[in-house]
């Protein structure tokens, strides 16, 4: 039963949630919780963010720009390099902007609720499963 439980935990998505204002990460991690995802960690900087990556490679991460030592983006190139799917999350950055720099990466403006973010996952994961299928043809 214990290798069942192990096992499927291994199956799970793995989401980093970069987040400063702990109540919002919270609920994010609540939010990908319920929906099947593993969250292999929380952080409200990029100095943080990095410290994980040195011990995990997520799928995916949900990253507010503006966290406690600046903006994310060094971190979120890190993550690119890595192959990790980005979603940002923001109520202050423009879309536009974003995109210019990180062209794969999805964004979910705040405020938002846990099948908006959810579904924005499940899009972002989905189209990237569909491009390595292209690609493999």
């Amino acid at each position: 039963m214990a290798h069942d439980i192990q096992m499927a935990k291994e199956d799970k998505i793995k989401v980093l949630i970069c987040e400063d204002e702990i109540i919002v990460s919270m609920d994010i991690m609540f939010m990908m919780e319920d929906l099947g995802y593993d969250v292999v960690g929380q952080c409200a900087s990029v100095r943080d963010g990095l410290k994980i990556l040195e011990n995990e490679l997520p799928d995916a991460a949900i990253l507010d720009v503006r966290v406690k030592d600046g903006e994310v983006f060094p971190l979120a190139r890190e993550l690119e390099k890595r192959g990790t799917q980005i979603i940002f999350h923001s109520g202050h950055a423009l879309e536009d902007q974003i995109s210019a720099s990180f062209p794969e990466a999805a964004f979910c403006p705040k405020p938002t609720n846990g099948r908006q973010l959810g579904n924005c996952l499940m899009e972002l994961l989905a189209k990237n499963a569909d491009e390595n299928a292209e690609r493999s043809y």
